[in-house]
């Protein structure tokens, strides 16, 4: 992929995620189609509690950009649903206190 490629691949992935009103319109976006999938992303942010949303949307818009750069092509349907747990909790922190 070009840099000219590149740039219009992340320039039509923020729009995409510009214009999605709603967390099911960026699951789509996202790859994110049936029931077991969704459920299967959002039980990693479990732990989370306050913090889970905002990381779960975070996470969306980084399979989105990855859709729109083309490296999530390459990847399992599998791979397409959000990092470890344990990666989830090492970023936002975990709130089993």
């Amino acid at each position: 992929m070009t840099i000219q490629q590149s740039i219009k691949a992340e320039s039509a992935a923020e729009e995409a995620i510009r214009k999605a009103k709603t967390i099911g319109q960026l699951e789509r976006l996202a790859g994110i189609e049936t029931n077991a999938d969704r459920a299967l992303f959002w039980l990693q942010f479990v732990r989370l509690k306050n913090r889970a949303s905002k990381a779960g949307k975070e996470e969306l818009k980084r399979m989105i950009r990855s859709r729109y750069a083309g490296q999530a092509a390459s990847r399992p349907r599998s791979m397409l649903v959000a990092p470890s747990l344990q990666a989830v909790s090492a970023h936002w922190g975990d709130d089993r206190s």
